[in-house]
């Protein structure tokens, strides 16, 4: 498989040349993710092969970046699978929810408020939250 891909990407360049009327992309982003084979341990194997990349982390996933350019290799985890969940409080909220009597009601619920721990890879890397 690996062979394919990289045969593809070839195959891309080779037409991209060889059609200069074409407009060029303005970048490309390759997502590389394995949702089957994710942990802490994949994570660190790939930031040890990648060297230097950048971390990006929002509300569900957990990204590795390497960049060439205007070209970016993202190796993208599920957050929960690489990152440790800590519940540091709770919180009341008032949210709109399904009644039996009525399509909605005002209902105050209670919520947890969590913050993420996010390992530090490599020597060098900062950990992020």
């Amino acid at each position: 498989m690996q062979d394919g891909i990289l045969r593809d990407l070839q195959e891309l360049i080779d037409f991209l040349g060889a059609h200069p009327e074409l407009p060029m992309p303005k970048n490309i982003e390759i997502g590389v993710y394995d949702f089957k084979k994710e942990d802490i341990e994949t994570a660190g194997k790939i930031a040890q092969g990648l060297k230097t990349f950048e971390k990006d982390i929002d509300d569900t996933f957990f990204r590795l970046i390497k960049r060439f350019g205007d070209v970016s290799l993202r190796y993208v985890f599920y957050r929960s699978a690489v990152c440790t969940k800590r519940v540091v409080g709770t919180k009341t909220e008032t949210k709109m929810v399904p009644a039996s009597n009525t399509p909605m009601v005002e209902k105050e619920i209670e919520t947890e408020i969590i913050e993420w721990d996010c390992p530090t890879l490599l020597e060098g890397d900062q950990k992020d939250a």
